[in-house]
């Protein structure tokens, strides 16, 4: 069973793995990447963050997981305004 917690604060590491970086700060609004939560089961973790006007992204709504496991955190999935966005594995990432 896979519960929601809260770390205080969430690792550097996990920040690093977003897109922009752990700030990437919209000079329209002043937004910046917000930490949802984690979720743990008993393979790895996932955090959870939004940005509501992300710049790399033309200021779309942006949801970003990001997996934790053995292998280090890693971006696992982005969805900007409701669109899924295809990650390549060099990190970077594209929309469909």
């Amino acid at each position: 069973m896979s519960r929601l917690t809260w770390l205080d604060p969430c690792p550097d590491s996990v920040w690093q793995a977003l897109p922009g970086g752990p700030v990437a700060v919209d000079d329209v609004f002043g937004e910046v990447w917000q930490y949802l939560g984690t979720v743990e089961d008993q393979r790895c973790l996932w955090h959870e963050f939004r940005h509501r006007s992300h710049p790399l992204y033309a200021g779309a709504r942006v949801y970003a997981h990001v997996l934790d496991d053995d292998a280090g955190p890693r971006l696992s999935r982005l969805v900007a305004n409701g669109v899924e966005v295809a990650l390549r594995g060099d990190g970077s990432d594209e929309l469909r």
